[in-house]
């Protein structure tokens, strides 16, 4: 199916594989008060695109095709790696769009829903943006639309805005709701823009220039770090009685680890009078990067002085997108996986220590968020792919291919946070995950400094949990229940049979009796020490001896017989090789589920960062 390129305007149904001049249609991948926009495919150059078309009823006006053309012509004289790139205008014909870069990614609107982001991340967003905006403005071109839904982060974290000087063509998008737009005669030159983000100036129809996208900045900055609109209210019209009238809520009464100087610049870029706010974009760009850099200088933490508990970080919920070349590298090349995350959260403290923990076996990222609050770092915890409490998605994913997801989710972090040290932390399977991608050539590109590995494997003798859970036949509801039960047997005191059932609850809550996923990675998990050697953990250790900085194996009273045979065999043939140093392996005076408790993980956590800093 073609579109035919006349000048008769009517609508078009735009269906998968419809042409549109050389242009390819994929699919529709939004829509809104601007029109309808889908991903398309550039036959000629081989390349995705965004392609953008005008709403059916405005495709009619030439007037507004004649705005929507000198409009589009601006955006596409604007080269900057923080906007789109827009490609080509078509505004004759029967299908006027526009065709731009396709951003593989979220919304800004999407990426902060339902969550915090960090206040590191918040700065470096803004950064993004306001370097864009300083490469608009400097050419003469005002967004007037700035808003959530009109900023792109890609895989990468990069941030790109979408739809320069394209307001004008919007209409009334609803006139009872807090999103209501609001538009001028296309001749008069004025643009529309979102109530909720407009300037006062703006919506008082008074000559706008580059401070209003000033106002939306701050607006926009204000939503992502309390996660609420400065001036929110139930309609439009009382949203714009907010904008011209009210003062917007100190962050800190909201945010309390925000710093003083962010606050102070969000609340200047709000101020009602635009020779009040800065003057540019450049000014707010150059403010940010000095708050970042002090940032970095500042926490460089002391942590032997420092009281964990009174640290109290805010945690934010994350998400890192699994684009299609992730997926391509996976053995398991399912393609529901695209566009789905790994989850994390992140207590957001700025200091040059970044210290990444990975959970037990069939538990997620919350299993350690008591543990992230109290730490006086910067700390993340990951979940492992659809075992977070609400995933979408679970697979039967292979230990490599999990690795290779936690391998792209930490590396985006680390380069974007350019840490000083690099601590992974893991308990029971948790730790051997890492340790197994530590050994593997996937982590070559990532220097980590610290490893502290909690109740890891060591041999056959102490892989009871993982090797029965490897054994689960999914579906089977009698094997479930035997295990449990058997699980419930091992209990030496109320204390442990009570941490055993708060874990078996949890797991078994998410996966029910589909365990395939879970059996998967137990297995996994399970393989090395499965033929009784003692080949696995003297490489584990051998590897972190020889390449890591420090690193402290935490083996828990029910690995003190594996441990005890251990050292017995190296004894009789230096499987631990010449250079061996016993401190390097600490006996904890706990059971095993008990060593993966908050209190032992933090103790040991500071402990080992205490040590990690003073070598």
């Amino acid at each position: 199916m073609e579109a035919d390129d006349d000048k008769t305007r009517t609508h078009v149904v735009l269906t998968k594989d419809t042409m549109v001049a050389h242009y390819r249609i994929v699919e529709k991948i939004g829509a809104g008060g601007m029109g309808e926009v889908y991903l398309a495919e550039d036959t000629k150059l081989k390349r995705q695109v965004a392609l953008k078309f005008l709403p059916e009823e405005q495709t009619k006006s030439d007037a507004v095709l004649r705005q929507f053309t000198q409009e589009a012509r601006a955006a596409a004289r604007l080269q900057h790696p923080s906007i789109v790139t827009v490609h080509e205008i078509n505004e004759g014909g029967r299908v006027p769009y526009i065709a731009m870069d396709y951003i593989e990614g979220q919304s800004l609107k999407e990426l902060s829903s339902d969550k915090l982001l960090t206040v590191a991340d918040i700065i470096d967003i803004g950064i993004q943006i306001t370097k864009g905006l300083t490469a608009a403005h400097e050419k003469g071109v005002i967004h007037r639309d700035l808003k959530p839904g009109n900023l792109m982060i890609d895989a990468s974290g990069a941030a790109r805005i979408l739809d320069f000087g394209l307001a004008t063509l919007s209409d009334v998008e609803s006139l009872n709701d807090s999103e209501a737009t609001r538009t001028s005669d296309p001749f008069a030159g004025k643009v529309a823009g979102t109530i909720s983000y407009m300037a006062p100036e703006q919506l008082l129809g008074q000559e706008i220039n580059a401070r209003a996208d000033i106002f939306a900045f701050g607006v926009i900055m204000h939503e992502l770090i309390t996660g609420e609109h400065p001036f929110s209210a139930p309609t439009a019209t009382e949203v714009s009685a907010g904008i011209l009238r009210d003062t917007p809520t100190d962050l800190h009464s909201k945010r309390s680890n925000i710093p003083y100087d962010l606050n102070r610049i969000v609340s200047r870029c709000l101020a009602k009078k635009p020779d009040k706010r800065f003057q540019t974009a450049r000014d707010v760009c150059n403010e940010l990067e000095e708050l970042s850099n002090e940032l970095r200088r500042d926490t460089a933490i002391t942590i032997i002085d420092q009281d964990p508990i009174a640290v109290g970080s805010v945690l934010c919920e994350e998400s890192f997108v699994i684009t299609t070349d992730l997926v391509r590298q996976l053995s398991h090349k399912d393609p529901k996986m695209i566009g789905g995350s790994l989850a994390y959260i992140d207590n957001g403290i700025a200091s040059d220590a970044l210290v990444f923990y990975l959970p037990p076996l069939g538990t997620d990222h919350e299993h350690y968020s008591d543990v992230l609050h109290q730490l006086p770092f910067r700390a993340i915890a990951i979940s492992v792919f659809g075992f977070e409490r609400n995933a979408q998605l679970r697979l039967p994913l292979t230990l490599r291919d999990h690795s290779i997801l936690i391998h792209a989710l930490i590396k985006d972090l680390y380069t974007r946070l350019r840490p000083r040290n690099t601590v992974l932390v893991g308990h029971s399977s948790g730790a051997d995950h890492f340790l197994h991608l530590l050994t593997s050539e996937l982590f070559s590109d990532i220097r980590a400094t610290g490893v502290l590995a909690l109740g890891c494997n060591v041999h056959i003798e102490d892989c009871f949990a993982s090797g029965k859970l490897a054994e689960l036949a999914d579906g089977d509801e009698s094997q479930i229940l035997s295990t449990i039960n058997l699980f419930s047997q091992m209990s030496s005191s109320l204390y442990n049979w009570l941490i055993i059932h708060d874990y078996l609850v949890k797991a078994f809550s998410k996966f029910g009796i589909k365990t395939a996923p879970l059996s998967q990675y137990a297995s996994d998990i399970f393989a090395p020490f499965k033929d009784g050697s003692w080949e696995q953990f003297p490489k584990w250790y051998k590897y972190c001896r020889s390449r890591i900085r420090h690193t402290q194996f935490v083996i828990d009273t029910d690995g003190y017989p594996a441990l005890d045979m251990l050292m017995q065999e190296h004894l009789e043939n230096n499987i631990l090789g010449d250079d061996f140093h016993e401190e390097a392996i600490v006996r904890a005076p706990c059971s095993h589920m008990e060593l993966g408790q908050t209190e032992m993980v933090l103790k040991y956590t500071l402990e080992f960062m205490k040590l990690l800093e003073a070598k």
